[in-house]
């Protein structure tokens, strides 16, 4: 067994009351960094653990970009962004008569390293230069509008011609 000398402290957070004794927990134990593990109960409460991090000035690896873009230090992980993209084309095929034991698994081959230098600045932290060369300079931010007419019009939704113009795909 190799020591790479990085002593895990393993704390259990199983609802807002926990986050508090926690950080309390890591500060005692003098914990030198967080990696906060892929949850839904953590994606949708991850304003309350950046805002906890960054009061208790402790840097944290996240699994998602959205933490990233939320304030929070760096993430390392899967889009997901590309896994609801990947859920719709599943649904799409499903409801197009295919069987879903017939899919074939999709495992994700992408895999990001987000880094947010305002963050690491504040907490005195330096970017060391062959992490910044892995991490993309800066994240574009672009979302493909895509309007469903038909949908549209099963639900009785009247699209603007306006957000049509805008539209870069229209589903007749």
């Amino acid at each position: 067994m190799v020591n790479i000398g990085v002593r895990p402290l393993v704390l259990a957070v199983n609802s807002e009351r926990d986050f508090e004794p926690a950080f309390a927990a890591m500060t005692h134990e003098r914990a030198e960094a967080l990696l906060v593990t892929s949850s839904p109960y953590f994606n949708n409460r991850r304003v309350e653990l950046i805002v906890l991090a960054a009061r208790h000035q402790m840097p944290t690896i996240y699994e998602f970009r959205e933490f990233v873009d939320a304030g929070g230090l760096m993430s390392y992980g899967t889009s997901l962004t590309d896994g609801y993209r990947q859920i719709g084309v599943y649904a799409g095929r499903i409801l197009r008569g295919a069987k879903a034991a017939d899919l074939p698994v999709v495992q994700p081959t992408r895999f990001e390293l987000i880094i947010n230098l305002k963050t690491a600045k504040a907490l005195g932290l330096d970017v060391p230069p062959m992490l910044l060369a892995r991490a993309p300079a800066e994240r574009p931010t672009r979302f493909q509008l895509v309007i469903n007419l038909k949908t549209a019009k099963t639900l009785g939704l009247e699209v603007p011609p306006t957000l049509l113009a805008r539209a870069d795909e229209v589903i007749e």
